[in-house]
């Protein structure tokens, strides 16, 4: 199911209605049994009670259809909220007041403070908050169509509401998972944006580059550096971090320079030497430093927004504030999981085209190239968790969408 909700994803093949619902119609028994065709909603409900495939199959031989109603794009007004709570009293996390909130109604805590800062801003925290929650079930629903206008009775209307009643949990689950992924995929979009950038302004240079010889390699590096601290800068901004705090943060660019002027002499002593394949490799690893860096202080800073709430008293006692904490907050950006699978595979790719293209790499265009290959990855990366957040949890197929 996670496959083929990846391909389609890929293909544009799950066609989307104006209020942002897939619709998926089965219509058929062969449908409804065969497992590898089969909706997960379908299985959740079968595996509850197999009475349910006999009373479905007997409407499908009927000729009524089943219509399994997924929302796949969240409401704005829902993610304005969930923004709004986070940024203003929550420390910039979603995770643990979202997850409560759905599946328990347990409504986040507000200070007096927070309260009235939101208010000075026109926002009513307790307002933002039951706008999520009288949501909470509608991201999934089961409906019955009667395309040959046979008549729905008022057995059918509650059997049908009994269906949708034992999907609940699964529904709760599916809407968190959406949710969480869903407030990150601007965050996301601003991957792509600066990297189209990055590739534009990296052109030039590396046209300039071509005749400085090093600095082909310092210039690649140090621009990749500088876009990728401003997109973590325009995240931090986001998420309500001071300009002093952001100040610090890009201030560790002035290092990164030193690593990178380093790092570049060596690709070229490397080069001159013939050993392109090891030149590529450290090219890539420099590349990829900055992530790094990124992926090592999100989890900090993750891990020290949790204590302070968890010192306010908005997280549970049982709620024990540690690094798995953190690595699920992160975990459900995909943007910030698709910089991790860069970091993982653009040295080896380095590697590669330096090995492939060793007259090239003087010039700069294979530099070039490769900035380009790492927007690819990034973007490919980028739709691969944009939807595998929705698939995750006790076994992807569970909670696939």
């Amino acid at each position: 199911m996670s496959a083929r909700l990846l391909r389609d994803a890929f293909f544009g093949k799950l066609p989307v209605t104006a209020d942002g619902y897939q619709v998926i119609s089965v219509a058929s028994k062969f449908e409804s049994g065969a497992k590898a065709r089969m909706p997960v909603e379908f299985e959740i409900l079968f595996a509850q009670d197999p009475a349910y495939r006999e009373e479905i199959e007997k409407l499908l031989d009927l000729g009524y259809v089943i219509e399994i109603h997924r929302l796949v794009r969240i409401p704005q007004e829902v993610q304005n909220a969930v923004e709004s709570i986070a940024r203003m009293s929550q420390e910039g996390t979603v995770g643990p007041w979202v997850a409560r909130l759905l599946q328990e109604g347990d409504r986040p805590t507000f200070t007096e403070r927070e309260v009235e800062a939101a208010k000075r801003r026109g926002v009513s925290l307790y307002e933002e908050v039951e706008r999520i929650f009288a949501q909470r079930y509608a991201y999934k629903r089961i409906a019955l169509r009667d395309p040959q206008q046979i008549g729905i009775d008022a057995f059918q209307q509650a059997f049908f509401l009994r269906l949708n009643d034992s999907l609940s949990s699964h529904i709760l689950e599916y809407g968190k998972r959406r949710i969480l992924a869903e407030t990150s995929l601007p965050q996301a979009a601003s991957w792509i944006q600066s990297f189209l950038l990055f590739f534009c302004a990296g052109l030039f240079v590396q046209m300039l580059g071509s005749w400085v010889g090093m600095l082909a390699y310092v210039s690649t590096l140090v621009i990749g550096g500088v876009w990728e601290e401003g997109i973590e800068v325009w995240a931090l901004r986001r998420a309500g971090y001071t300009g002093r705090q952001v100040f610090r943060r890009a201030a560790g660019l002035a290092g990164y320079f030193v690593v990178a002027s380093g790092a570049a002499w060596f690709v070229q002593m490397l080069v001159e030497q013939g050993r392109f394949g090891l030149g590529g490799f450290i090219f890539g690893l420099a590349v990829s430093i900055l992530p790094i860096r990124f992926f090592l202080r999100a989890l900090h800073g993750f891990r020290e927004r949790f204590l302070s709430l968890q010192q306010a008293g908005k997280l549970r006692p049982f709620e024990r504030v540690g690094w798995s904490l953190a690595w699920k907050e992160y975990a459900f950006h995909p943007a910030k999981i698709a910089a991790l699978v860069t970091v993982g595979v653009i040295p080896f790719l380095s590697f590669l085209f330096f090995s492939a293209f060793p007259t090239f790499v003087h010039n700069g265009w294979l530099l070039v190239f490769l900035l380009l290959l790492e927007l690819f990855v990034t973007k490919i990366a980028i739709m691969v968790f944009s939807v595998w957040p929705y698939v995750g949890g006790r076994g992807y197929r569970q909670f696939s969408a």
